[in-house]
């Protein structure tokens, strides 16, 4: 569409009321951006990750192959059923089976019980002992002594008795052999000995019932016939302890007792209950995962990104990013995006100037004020002295009779190509300029999204300036005069977007303006400001300009240096 067209369409929609307020266009941004956002951080999210992790694999045949395999799984054959058979086949042999039937038994308890006894003990010790040939050397031995003490004694009363007859009394003296006579007093002095006396009693004592092994041999015998220890016997030399301590001695008892817990495991009761169940893939981690998915699926903030995922309304959030941005919501003027003089003046001077013509001063900050979020740009009556720049002169001093206030972005933000835009409202009068506009470090090119001086508080320039200021006759100023609102009245949102193909001027989203030719390629900066450009009334005096906020966007992988 033409300019002048654009022109007479924003006069219709101004005319039927159809042009969206500032504010309105504001809400609709911002609900568009939240919902941006929303996107961003649910495409960013751990939530979306996980669904389409989950997706691929329950739509991958992976997927499909391990429910079929998990549907196809029987109790049959598996390794609990496995290790339940040889549990079985375990308890049938004949060690186990009588270690089943044995270790709980009372037979086994009463041996274990007798087996820690002293009388037990006592027994086997003397059984050691009397089943021994120690026992038997000990008859043997005693049985001799008898047997040789008896015939030393009866030998020898023999021999003295015989002696006796032969010279006892009267008789020894008529002796002839002395040797006999002598051997005669030598027995008769040993017989009536009390050693000799003590001999009978010797022998007695020399029988095995006389002995302490006796003794222990009736303990023996009488332990021996208590039924507590028979029993304890009989248990220890039958088939059935034998075969008992054989389970015990046997890596079998121990795979069996580690088959019983296993069986008797919650690991086990489940396994089995879920093979033996019919719908498998029900209790599967892969149905969680499906479950899981489905659940995801369904969520309110995955089915909404996939609904809004390629809605149309997020192109300018996929297209283009914030470059810059002050909604001026300090208590003072952020200085470190911000410079309140001409940046030439910061820079050559580190002081305010004003270009010649100019019938005000700018203060280096004295007529700006941040109040509620709203940077206010005053121009007042007052008489002050600063530097004006003439092209042919440079710098002079100069009196001037109003000051106003200038901020631009020379020191800290510059861009090629993008999008420039501020909310203002703006006071009018007559020879009172409002100015929203972007230059390079040279004069020209230059491009004001707007510049709001004219009679008419309805009228408003949308300009671009050209060329080169040496040679006049390269100079161009493109233009159009915007009508249809009052300017004055309300906050408005006016915007360039700066392409190499071209420049479009929107104002509250409406596209007003576009230009093709002349089309700057170099990064400028931001300016807004107000001054007085000829007679203006006293009483017309102060005004300001008010600026909510000032962004720029720059579109996304592009350079705009």
């Amino acid at each position: 569409m033409s300019n002048p067209l654009l022109k007479i369409r924003f006069r219709l929609l101004a005319a039927f009321g159809m042009v969206p307020t500032a504010e309105s266009c504001e809400k609709k941004e911002r609900q568009i951006e939240e919902e941006y956002n929303r996107l961003m951080e649910i495409e960013q999210s751990e939530k979306l990750a996980r669904f389409q992790e989950l997706k691929e694999y329950v739509h991958s045949g992976a997927f499909r192959q391990k429910k079929k395999e998990i549907n196809a799984q029987r109790y049959k054959g598996s390794e609990p059923y496995q290790k339940e058979q040889r549990h079985r086949t375990l308890a049938k042999t004949d060690p186990l089976k009588t270690w089943l039937k044995v270790k709980d038994s009372g037979e086994l308890a009463h041996y274990q019980k007798m087996e820690q006894s002293d009388d037990l003990r006592r027994y086997y010790d003397l059984r050691d002992f009397f089943e021994s040939g120690e026992f038997t050397d000990f008859q043997h031995s005693l049985k001799e002594q008898k047997k040789t003490k008896k015939k030393h004694y009866k030998d020898t009363l023999a021999t003295y008795k015989k002696l006796r007859k032969k010279y006892g009394g009267s008789r020894k003296s008529k002796a002839h052999n002395t040797e006999e006579v002598n051997k005669f007093d030598e027995l008769e002095q040993t017989v009536q000995s009390d050693e000799f006396k003590r001999i009978p009693e010797e022998i007695k004592k020399l029988e095995f019932k006389n002995t302490e092994e006796y003794k222990r041999h009736q303990e023996y015998k009488s332990l021996s016939k208590r039924s507590d220890i028979q029993k304890a016997l009989r248990f220890q030399n039958s088939k059935k302890h034998q075969l008992y301590q054989k389970a015990l001695d046997s890596e079998l008892l121990d795979e069996y007792q580690q088959l019983t817990d296993y069986l008797q495991s919650d690991e086990y009761k489940a396994a089995r209950q879920y093979l033996k169940s019919k719908n498998k893939f029900r209790q599967s981690k892969e149905y969680e995962l499906l479950q899981e998915y489905e659940q995801l699926r369904d969520s309110d903030d995955i089915k909404w990104y996939f609904k809004n995922l390629y809605s149309g309304k997020f192109n300018f959030y996929r297209k283009w990013e914030q470059s810059f941005y002050d909604d001026f919501a300090g208590k003072s003027l952020d200085s470190d995006k911000w410079l309140t003089t001409y940046y030439w003046g910061k820079a050559l001077l580190n002081d305010s100037y004003v270009q010649a013509t100019d019938q005000h001063f700018f203060t280096d900050g004295d007529n700006l004020r941040l109040e509620n979020g709203v940077l206010r740009i005053f121009t007042r009556k007052e008489k002050m002295e600063g530097k004006a720049w003439h092209p042919n002169f440079g710098f002079y001093p100069k009196q001037f009779s109003y000051t106003s206030g200038i901020i631009n972005t020379g020191q800290s933000f510059r861009q090629k190509y993008g999008i420039f835009r501020a909310k203002v409202r703006m006071d009018h009068a007559s020879s009172l300029r409002h100015s929203f506009w972007l230059v390079p470090d040279r004069i020209l090119p230059e491009i004001d999204v707007f510049s709001y001086y004219r009679k008419s508080p309805r009228k408003i320039d949308l300009k671009a300036y050209s060329g080169d200021v040496k040679n006049k006759s390269t100079l161009k100023e493109r233009k159009s005069v915007i009508g249809g609102l009052n300017f004055s009245k309300k906050y408005c949102i006016y915007e360039i977007d700066w392409k190499p193909e071209g420049i479009r001027w929107k104002i509250n989203g409406v596209t007003v303006r576009k230009q093709k030719q002349d089309i700057p390629d170099q990064a400028m900066y931001m300016i807004l400001n107000s001054g007085v450009d000829g007679e203006i009334r006293e009483k017309d005096l102060p005004k300001e300009m008010c600026v909510d906020w000032v962004e720029a966007f720059r579109e996304r992988n592009q350079d705009h240096s």
